[in-house]
């Protein structure tokens, strides 16, 4: 499945709607709830990153979003002509609740089994959230 959506927080339910469903067609079992709770941990987080940080919270620009579901795994990828992001300059987060950030890298990681930052040949950036399947 792939579908546009507009780099507004309003849009994100729906993103995430659009996800879910494709998910849920795919892996369709009690078994898969937790998989599917996590996928859509991260892919919130992906997604409001993208609204606040590559777009610096600028509306109506694109993300493209590619979910290819099959029954043994689930990548979703985020598509977007905003600022790149390079996961190596965050710092890991830190406990003492002192500093803001850091805690979204950090879930989508714990939640997926790969997440990969991209940037393809027409200029677009990107993550890919990849689940195999329990």
């Amino acid at each position: 499945g792939r579908r546009q959506f507009s780099s507004d927080l309003r849009e994100l339910p729906a993103l995430r709607s659009f996800v879910l469903n494709l998910c849920q067609q795919a892996w369709d079992t009690p078994a898969d709830e937790l998989a599917l709770s996590q996928i859509e941990l991260a892919l919130a987080e992906a997604a409001s990153n993208v609204v606040r940080h590559a777009y610096e919270g600028q509306p109506g620009q694109p993300i493209e979003v590619v979910v290819e579901a099959d029954d043994q795994k689930i990548a979703v990828s985020l598509y977007h002509l905003g600022k790149g992001f390079d996961p190596d300059t965050v710092a890991p987060p830190e406990f003492s609740g002192q500093r803001e950030g850091g805690f979204g890298i950090y879930l989508m990681r714990a939640a997926m089994d790969e997440v990969s930052y991209f940037h393809d040949e027409g200029g677009r950036h990107g993550v890919r959230l990849v689940k195999n399947r329990p």
